[in-house]
């Protein structure tokens, strides 16, 4: 969605309602496509005292394998959008500022962005995620495997000397 803001820049208090949903199921992250269902995003543009803010939020629903175990887990985010809105920028502040020098905006690419940096990098069904055996490979979740872990394990070999 672009959206011309001329005269939002222009009129003091005006303000433009933006709401939008974005498919954002193609984008690989990490060797998946987190993203199956829409993307939503309510907000708007707004000129207080001269001073051009995109506020709003975007919401969504996120589906990656547990880091721990496997199992695929899915999960709600929602990231706050807000930008400043210049037309050129003096200086190396580019990173407080959103520069539109023709005064249009691409939502679409906006929100995209920050929800893509907002995706969490690591992913557990729940904090209390036991993992896979070592040894066998079995989701410790849905029970548990007749494997010795420890003696197998070179790392807790390795651990067993210092703590002895």
């Amino acid at each position: 969605m672009q959206l011309e803001l001329r005269d939002i820049f222009v009129t003091d208090g005006s303000q433009l309602p933006v709401s939008l949903s974005l498919d954002l199921s193609e984008t690989e992250v990490s060797g998946y496509f987190p993203l199956s269902g829409p993307v939503s995003f309510d907000g708007g543009v707004y000129n207080r005292a001269g001073a051009v803010t995109l506020e709003g939020s975007a919401e969504y629903d996120y589906t990656a394998p547990c880091d721990r175990c496997g199992d695929e887990c899915t999960e709600h985010g929602r990231v706050e959008v807000y930008y400043t809105l210049v037309t050129a920028l003096e200086g190396d502040d580019e990173d407080d500022y959103l520069v539109i020098p023709d005064y249009m905006l691409e939502v679409d690419s906006v929100v995209r962005s920050d929800v893509l940096l907002s995706l969490p990098t690591k992913h557990l069904c729940s904090p209390e995620c036991k993992g896979l055996c070592s040894s066998c490979g079995m989701n410790l979740n849905h029970g548990s495997c007749s494997c010795d872990r420890g003696e197998d394990n070179p790392f807790a070999s390795a651990l067993s000397k210092f703590m002895s």
